[in-house]
């Protein structure tokens, strides 16, 4: 079987920092969401790669909660992370609510049987384009629901300018019958 470190390395050349790690280990989340984080776990005959990416509640309200839609976040969450992997067949994604935050979880097997360097890293870029897709996504829906909330407050002003305009043209219409009324008839009590 091909040695942790070697693969490590060849991670590293990457760009990638990759820990190997006996299991999946899954914090609780507090303040800030940390950058993703890579791990390598050995299985019989096959390496799992496995990157985690951890969102606080704060980042899933803020990225995954649209204005007028009661479909759950974490629902949500799933589904994008699944559509992501589509194009990378080999990568599967899981998404976790924790207390705190929300896990989603992009992996991969890697055959330990004839593995190259190149097997290893073509394996490896699917997982991290995968999240890279994912953080995309996250952030341009950051981008919609701003943008949906601003158009949503405006379309809500306009509204309520609509109907101060319909009052105030109301009150002057009664005005000016009640004006003319006086000045035809005269006062109506004397």
């Amino acid at each position: 079987m091909t040695e942790a470190t070697t693969l490590a390395r060849w991670a590293k050349g990457l760009g990638i920092d990759l820990e190997v790690t006996p299991a999946a280990q899954i914090k609780t989340v507090k303040d800030a969401t940390p950058a993703p984080s890579f791990s390598l776990q050995a299985g019989p005959g096959t390496w799992v790669v496995t990157c985690t990416n951890v969102m606080t509640r704060a980042a899933v309200h803020q990225s995954w909660t649209s204005p007028g839609d009661d479909t759950p976040a974490l629902e949500r969450i799933r589904q994008a992370a699944h559509d992501w992997t589509r194009g990378f067949p080999l990568v599967e994604a899981h998404a976790t609510d924790i207390k705190g935050g929300v896990v989603v979880t992009f992996s991969a097997i890697v055959y330990n049987d004839g593995l190259t360097r190149q097997a290893f890293a073509l394996t490896l870029s699917a997982v991290a384009r995968s999240v890279e897709q994912f953080e995309l996504n996250s952030a341009a829906r950051v981008r919609e629901i701003s943008l949906l909330s601003k158009l949503r407050a405006d379309a809500e002003l306009a509204l309520q300018e609509r109907q101060n305009i319909r009052e105030q043209t109301l009150n002057d219409a009664l005005r000016q019958a009640s004006d003319e009324a006086m000045t035809e008839n005269g006062p109506a009590i004397k």
